[in-house]
């Protein structure tokens, strides 16, 4: 099986051309997009075409599958899929699922190590994915920043009362499976990379575990000021993408 894999950026993503995942992947081939993916920290792999067996299949590739929080949001007859669609609503307006940086699931004491997305249905234009390097940003910090920030740890919960939007609300049943809250450094080193990478979740983080989770939870070092100078954005004319989620990168869908 021939194939490329090509850097989107000097720092983040890269695009995967010439495969298909639904032809069974060699394990010489698999652990290739693997590290690949532990290199560029997003994959985008183009000319995909699914079933939702078939996308459990792809998605298993990199790893076991995950069972999203909100079990009430799954493909029909598939728990494993979740759907994302901006036709949501909320009492009073519509809702956008992800619309601020995020990094999925941090809430739970081991979250997942990335998120793939599959397009079913695109606007003709905008609709892009931002995505963001967290090793980049943390990289970026000075000395005394990162002397001060290691070793801290914070509390994640499934909605902060600090987060800059609001959550669909749970189903009961859904409310009843969540996990207690995860407790996670601020700093963290990827296990297949070495690198370290700023862990923040403005969506989740509820304080500092040292005062029963409040209190100094809200790193100064603000996710936002990080973003800007390593921010990288997808348009939606992609077959499928991939993030990882153990610190970086975080990412911010487009309406």
């Amino acid at each position: 099986m021939e194939y490329t894999i090509a850097p989107l950026t000097r720092h983040t993503g890269a695009e995967v051309r010439g495969i298909d995942l639904n032809d069974g992947v060699l394990a010489e081939t698999r652990a290739t997009l693997n590290r690949a993916f532990a290199e560029h920290h997003v994959l985008v792999v183009r000319d995909q075409r699914f079933t939702p067996p078939q996308f459990i299949a792809a998605a298993q590739v990199f790893g076991e599958l995950f069972q999203h929080d909100k079990r009430e949001m799954h493909v029909p007859g598939y728990p494993q899929i979740y759907y994302v669609s901006n036709e949501q609503t909320v009492p009073g307006k519509r809702y956008i699922s992800g619309e601020t940086f995020h990094t999925d699931h941090s809430n739970h004491p081991a979250p997942p190590k990335a998120t793939m997305l599959f397009p079913v249905s695109l606007p003709s234009h905008g609709g892009d994915t931002q995505y963001v390097n967290m090793h980049e940003a943390y990289d970026d910090l000075s000395a005394a920043t990162k002397e001060r920030i290691d070793g801290l740890k914070a509390v994640h919960v499934y909605l902060s009362k600090y987060s800059p939007r609001e959550l669909r609300p749970l189903s009961e049943d859904s409310a009843r499976q969540v996990p207690p809250p995860g407790v996670h450094p601020l700093v963290r080193t990827h296990p297949e990379n070495g690198r370290k990478a700023l862990y923040l979740n403005p969506v989740r983080i509820r304080g500092d575990p040292r005062h029963g989770g409040r209190g100094s939870a809200r790193p100064r070092c603000r996710a936002d000021g990080a973003r800007d100078p390593e921010k990288i954005r997808i348009p939606p004319p992609m077959a499928l993408r991939r993030l990882c989620d153990l610190g970086q990168p975080q990412r911010h869908p487009q309406g």
